[in-house]
């Protein structure tokens, strides 16, 4: 896998590749053994296309596990709908990959990792029934669709029913919303009127670098609130020292302690000698969510297989997971929390 993202496709394919193996062990799909056709994009939407015609039209493949990167999303998905094939990506949480020119859901797209929304609900779900949380504030990054998706979510779970919204005194309730740009360095001005608010917690999905210096000067001016954030927390270089007592969202953490998590990373250690990723995860699963549907299917007709995507339950590396109405799966979503010198599995949220 090649271009500047190379090393993402290539946990992606390892994935994918285990799970089409221990398929193939146990006796592969509709009695056949299943072959798998690699093709690269090197996250170039002109080449991407390429790739999909390549694979239909050359390869005669009707199912394809991709893409990796968002910014193909449409073109991969449009190419294959032109065609007639089915994509179900590992990775892509861009809503054009679902979701035509129309906003109508294309019938032959489905995607593997939650969407930000998810990440927002789940993050709010957990300060309200783990945190027991009754305010919040949301710091967000301007002009940034992941951040404000989430922080969106976020507010429409964890502020109160419609008919108390005029009440200022309902609870629970966001009570202070703050935005900043992506190349700002002094926050005090967002942090001294988190202070002054007082709230429980402050949810901030981004990325972990601003994450960062924001955590480090509010905690130097005093606010001690619980931070949350997303999974673009989720990096070696997150200030675990500055953070600890924060929680974050993710797509997968090898420290999960459920049993069926970690058979799963067993499984990829003794195939690789290495950990999985989330992308390597999210690879597994997608393969095993398409060849289970095809099993139920019984046939290899694309749009026969995507009926039974949209209707039945599959297994993941996690547990199980379905679709909902915009062919985004329903599965659950890890929390993570931050201590001084390590992460650490806290719970799973069922959006």
């Amino acid at each position: 896998m090649g271009g500047t993202y190379g090393d993402l496709g290539e946990a992606t394919r390892n994935g994918a590749l285990l799970a089409a193996e221990e398929w193939n062990q146990r006796g592969g799909v509709l009695g056949r053994q299943i072959s798998v056709v690699l093709q690269d994009d090197p996250c170039d939407p002109e080449r991407a296309g390429e790739a999909i015609e390549i694979l239909v039209e050359l390869e005669d493949v009707a199912f394809i596990v991709g893409p990796v990167c968002g910014n193909v999303s449409e073109v991969v998905a449009q190419t294959a709908a032109n065609l007639g094939v089915l994509v179900i990506s590992p990775a892509s949480v861009a809503p054009e990959l679902t979701l035509d020119d129309s906003g109508n859901t294309r019938v032959l797209a489905f995607r593997i990792p939650v969407i930000d929304s998810v990440q927002g609900r789940a993050a709010a779900r957990f300060a309200l029934d783990t945190l027991e949380a009754e305010t919040a504030a949301v710091i967000r990054m301007s002009g940034n669709d992941y951040a404000n998706t989430a922080a969106t979510a976020f507010a429409g779970v964890f502020s109160p029913l419609e008919d108390q919204v005029d009440n200022p005194d309902a609870r629970p309730r966001v009570i202070l919303e703050e935005v900043y740009t992506w190349d700002q360095d002094d926050f005090t001005s967002i942090l001294e009127n988190v202070l002054e608010a007082k709230v429980d917690v402050v949810y901030m999905p981004g990325y972990y670098d601003a994450v960062n210096r924001l955590a480090l000067q509010a905690r130097a001016l005093g606010v001690n609130a619980v931070f949350l954030g997303s999974d673009g927390w989720h990096a070696p270089s997150l200030d675990l020292l500055t953070l600890t007592g924060s929680y974050f969202t993710t797509h997968f953490f090898t420290g999960d302690t459920r049993a069926e998590v970690q058979a799963w990373v067993s499984r990829y250690r003794n195939r690789y000698g290495v950990e999985p990723n989330a992308l390597a995860t999210l690879g597994y699963d997608a393969v095993n969510v398409l060849l289970a549907a095809i099993e139920s299917a019984n046939t290899l007709e694309p749009e026969a297989v995507a009926s039974i995507l949209q209707t039945e339950t599959f297994p993941v590396h996690d547990g199980a997971l379905h679709f909902d109405a915009g062919h985004n799966p329903i599965r659950p979503v890890p929390v993570i929390q931050v201590r001084s010198t390590r992460l650490q599995f806290e719970t799973a949220i069922q959006p």
